[in-house]
């Protein structure tokens, strides 16, 4: 790249290693180099410091650029084709977003269906176990199918919230919950009735 120093053509721009100089062509008249604040170094080279201003419009152009200093206008650029300028940046694009796998209403009805089927049938079990024997084993089985008919339930109640059959198995459930407290008092309310006539008895 060249500096075109305003009647000055063709200057060179270095790098050093505590400043940056703008340096003449060779033959030119010592007066017009004082004239633009030029300087002469120890071995008679001429050299300019850019100001701040000078120094980013010929960063801006570096190094594909020639820059072009104007009494009357901002600094130009002409693109230099023997250092042509160096491909555009590639440009980085996002990865693709695949769109989350979704079970097709078809398929989420069917499994919804399914677990609902499960649910029921371990409620029933738990209904048959009961009637056979009231033992303590065959109790806790009986809970541990109804805790499973549970959980069956509500995941299809979260999972499938549009499932009729899960919203079906979800209403027996509560029934059958209101339906245990209800006997659960009543059995209360008889063992304290048992209580007070036993004591009026001993009495």
């Amino acid at each position: 790249m060249f500096i075109y120093y305003y009647t000055i053509p063709k200057c060179i721009f270095e790098f050093h290693e505590t400043q940056s100089v703008i340096l003449p062509p060779k033959g030119t008249a010592e007066g017009l180099l004082q004239q633009y604040g030029f300087q002469q170094n120890e071995n008679g080279n001429w050299y300019k410091i850019p100001n701040p201003q000078e120094y980013e419009a010929i960063m801006k152009g570096y190094p594909n650029y020639h820059v072009i200093f104007s009494f009357d206008a901002p600094p130009a650029y002409e693109q230099d084709f023997q250092n042509p300028a160096p491909p555009p940046p590639v440009q980085s694009y996002p990865p693709p977003s695949y769109p989350e796998f979704q079970e097709k209403p078809e398929t989420s009805g069917r499994t919804a269906n399914i677990l609902c089927c499960i649910a029921l049938a371990l409620l029933a079990l738990a209904f048959i176990i009961i009637c056979i024997s009231t033992e303590g084993p065959a109790l806790m089985l009986s809970f541990g199918s109804v805790i499973l008919s549970c959980i069956l339930t509500i995941i299809v109640r979260l999972r499938y919230p549009d499932s009729v059959f899960g919203k079906i198995m979800l209403g027996i459930l509560i029934l059958l919950f209101i339906l245990f407290i209800i006997a659960v008092v009543e059995v209360i309310i008889e063992c304290i009735n048992c209580l007070d006539s036993c004591w009026s008895c001993s009495w």
